[in-house]
C-alpha cells in the first residue's frame, strides 16, 4: 500500500520482486537514518 501524498525514492517493481522470491508473508520499506536525526521533527 502506498499513501499517494509520498513521493518515494524506490523501485516498487524490485521491492515486489524481492517480497515474492523471499516467500514472506509481509513486507515493509523503510530508510536509514542516523540515531541522531531519528527524533527530528520535520
Amino acid at each position: 500500500m502506498f499513501g499517494a501524498d509520498h513521493v518515494y525514492r524506490m523501485d516498487p517493481g524490485q521491492m515486489l520482486a524481492r517480497h515474492i522470491e523471499s516467500g514472506a508473508g509481509v513486507t515493509v520499506a523503510g530508510i536509514r537514518v542516523p540515531r541522531a536525526e531519528a527524533k527530528r521533527s520535520v
